[in-house]
């Protein structure tokens, strides 16, 4: 059996389908055959957009284990989780105007994004308290003679404090640009 062979039956294609012209082909199985064109190159780099859609829960299975044991580099988008969570080994999270690498599949990369989410907001509350507090003796002790000293150390340790603003998303409206490079 080829690897065409091996691939279409993989996606749901019955061999009896394999020479069939691709226009007598329902929507779905088209996208299976284009899907399947992809697998069969090997590319070095394979880009999947949403490859679970148009597939039976047996075809996300099969593509499941191909995709494991694939040798180049996937990047992939997908909102099925489970599919993630079985294919994916690595999670750029592209969030707050950065990327973020988190090692490991979907699950893993939501509890330490929570994680993080959760230690962000601690060390701004963490800060803000320690503001507060610093501003309560400025506000006590200012007018007394023996204080106003410390008063105002702790009024200049206020300055220095660099506010951190609470963490906003940006995948609301997440924005990219690219710029090319010319060579020569």
């Amino acid at each position: 059996k080829s690897l065409a062979d091996e691939i279409l039956e993989g996606l749901g294609i019955a061999s009896i389908l394999h020479n069939n012209p691709i226009k007598v082909l329902s929507g779905g199985y088209k996208w299976r055959v284009f899907l399947a064109q992809v697998l069969i190159n090997q590319p070095d780099i394979l880009l999947l957009d949403e490859p679970t859609n148009h597939l039976d829960i047996i075809s996300i299975h099969w593509l499941e284990k191909f995709l494991s044991n694939y040798a180049g580099i996937i990047i992939l988008v997908s909102h099925d989780k489970r599919f993630m969570d079985n294919v994916a080994t690595c999670i750029l999270d592209i969030d707050f105007r950065t990327i973020t690498q988190y090692k490991g599949n979907f699950s893993h990369f939501e509890k330490a994004k929570a994680e993080f989410l959760l230690r962000k907001e601690k060390e701004i509350l963490s800060q803000q308290k320690e503001i507060e507090k610093k501003q309560d003796f400025v506000e006590r002790f200012r007018a007394k003679a023996s204080k106003a000293r410390q008063a105002q150390s702790r009024l200049k340790q206020i300055e220095k404090i660099v506010i951190q603003e609470p963490i906003k998303t940006t995948r609301i409206s997440p924005k990219f640009s690219f710029s090319v490079d010319s060579l020569g």
